[in-house]
């Protein structure tokens, strides 16, 4: 063989290597990952180059935290699964991140490209499984093309609105070798270089011009301005405009629910305030549109004459639901900051009135709170709301909070303000349950001198118990509240309202302390509201994973119970 030829095949570097190393040449430091025989030499190629692997008991729970830590830090999130049952189980986790555009890169092992449709095992055309929940899913067939397929997938992460992606690596491609130009393409992407449309005077006069003629405007603030390249200024920006303000999704945090300027969560189900939108004429809408939310912009919570503004970084988000008087796409920060300069001293007397007004909504509906665990005997548990009175407490602008699905978790969603730009988390518009505790091990690996708290509920838990143990392994001292009451409580809820008995919606009673200890976290059980108070000190003053187990009342329901929920 010929010298030369001999030389560049053993310098070549084989496809894992090649994806290790475009990974830290795009400053990824740590990735989320369960391993499998399809995946062991990208292990292996991580570890040589310094990228840390956490490592997770199930490939949905890596997911989510990468996930979680994306929203967290504002950087892309990285999970690696393996192929087969390995890759379709993290497709939850990507429709949690699809729903909440979150940047996500999924990197999925594959079986060997001579195998497929031949009876090989873990055979599957993983493309076309994720691409309803993915903004780009790619095989990737030749090792030469590894560096130039992660490039392109985390430009499709980050821009224009951010989002989940796939990219499938059959094992023979993760070890075969390549040199040459394209093994030579070096991704160098970073945040300053992904310039947007720049916003256009005249259609901010138009914006000035509306905002100039409203008695009782209101801006809600969405998840495009959290993952805006200028969110650390935003919170200045919209308090500028001197309207007030509600957030949703990733943007709750981004300015503080002060009950001044920002009034809460953009949702009439967990905030009485925003319910007084149904008087507002104007509606600027910041990086987000309508949707479940808000009911979708329709009467009877918006009037259907309410002007419309709309700034978003995509086009794609204008106009969802209902049309948009204005619409302003480019890089929402800038426009806000020119669209502040000009709406100074616009404010008329009778907005003046409108904002006091919300005021005192928002101070009122804060006392409607101390009514509403009466009525349920003590031998029932912990009222829900009695936990988030504890818990109060212990809560800073620094307390970080991951929120599952159901009844129980609705009361600190409702209860606690966001104070703090990625210290709230949900499952996104999927609703998915047993996120949260996957998610708050990714938000503390995000804010490692912060507490974190993630409510749950025993059915929830129990779809991602063992990734407790993931954060026993790792050192992280998140703090778990599950609501026990021994059901699948929505459900329960639901089905007897509707036909005057549920079916299957009963679960054991199991102590799940006994289960925290079992896999190395600190356990505490409480059933009196006599204990409850101490047993929340211990839980906050853990140093390790500490779970605290509550039972509470089976039919508490969910607060602000009256506004029904539209599918």
């Amino acid at each position: 063989m010929d010298a030369k030829l001999t030389t560049e095949a053993h310098n070549a570097q084989t496809g894992a290597q090649l994806l290790a190393g475009g990974l830290k040449a795009l400053e990824i430091s740590r990735v989320f990952a369960l391993c499998g025989d399809q995946v062991n030499a990208i292990f292996n190629a991580l570890s040589q180059v310094g990228i840390e692997v956490v490592g997770t008991r199930h490939e949905t729970a890596a997911v989510h935290m990468a996930d979680a830590w994306a929203r967290a830090t504002g950087e892309v999130g990285v999970a690696i699964v393996t192929g087969g049952p390995g890759h379709t189980n993290a497709v939850t986790g990507l429709a949690v991140a699809h729903g909440a555009g979150s940047p996500v890169i999924v990197i999925s092992g594959q079986a060997p490209i001579d195998k497929r449709d031949r009876g090989g095992t873990q055979v599957l055309h993983q493309q076309q499984i994720v691409e309803p929940v993915t903004k780009f899913a790619r095989e990737v067939t030749d090792v030469r093309l590894v560096p130039e397929m992660l490039y392109r997938a985390y430009m499709a992460a980050v821009s224009p609105t951010p989002g989940p992606v796939s990219l499938s690596f059959p094992v023979d491609v993760f070890n075969a070798r390549a040199s040459g130009y394209e093994a030579s393409f070096e991704p160098h992407p970073r945040k300053s270089n992904f310039a947007k449309i720049r916003s256009v005077s005249h259609d901010l006069e138009g914006v000035r011009s509306l905002l100039s003629s409203a008695k009782a405007p209101v801006a809600i603030v969405g998840s495009g301005a959290h993952w805006d390249s200028g969110a650390e200024h935003m919170q200045s920006s919209l308090k500028s405009l001197g309207i007030p303000l509600f957030t949703v999704e990733l943007a709750r945090g981004l300015v503080p629910d002060d009950g001044e300027v920002c009034f809460g969560y953009a949702d009439p189900r967990f905030n009485k305030t925003f319910r007084a939108v149904e008087h507002a004429d104007l509606v600027l809408l910041v990086g987000t549109s309508f949707d479940f939310h808000t009911l979708f912009g329709k009467p009877p919570l918006f009037q259907s004459n309410a002007k419309i503004i709309q700034i978003v970084d995509d086009p794609l988000r204008s106009s969802v639901c209902r049309p948009s008087d204005v619409v302003i796409c480019g890089n929402i920060g800038k426009i806000l900051l020119e669209l502040g300069d000009l709406v100074e001293d616009l404010r008329q007397p009778a907005t003046e009135a409108w904002i006091a007004s919300l005021r005192e909504l928002h101070a009122s509906s804060q006392s409607d709170w101390k009514d509403i665990a009466k009525g349920f005997a003590p031998s029932e548990g912990v009222h829900p709301l009695q936990i988030c009175r504890s818990l109060a407490r212990h809560f800073t602008s620094r307390t970080g909070m991951t929120v599952d699905v159901g009844d129980f978790v609705h009361w600190p969603r409702t209860y606690f303000p966001a104070l703090q730009r990625g210290h709230l988390m949900d499952g996104s518009v999927m609703g998915t349950l047993g996120a949260a505790l996957p998610q708050a091990i990714g938000m503390q690996l995000a804010f490692p001198g912060d507490p974190i708290v993630a409510f749950m509920g025993d059915g929830g838990f129990a779809q991602a118990s063992w990734e407790l143990s993931t954060a026993v392994e790792n050192n992280l001292p998140i703090k778990l509240v599950v609501g026990n009451d021994s059901a699948w409580g929505v459900e329960l809820r639901l089905q007897e309202a509707e036909f005057g008995e549920s079916v299957q919606c009963l679960l054991p009673t199991h102590r799940l302390d006994r289960f925290a200890e079992l896999v190395g976290a600190k356990g505490i059980h409480v059933e009196s509201e006599n204990d409850l108070d101490a047993a929340v000190d211990e839980l906050m003053a853990a140093k390790v994973p500490c779970l605290l187990d509550v039972k509470i009342p089976r039919r508490c329901g969910r607060p602000m119970s009256d506004i029904a929920i539209p599918m």
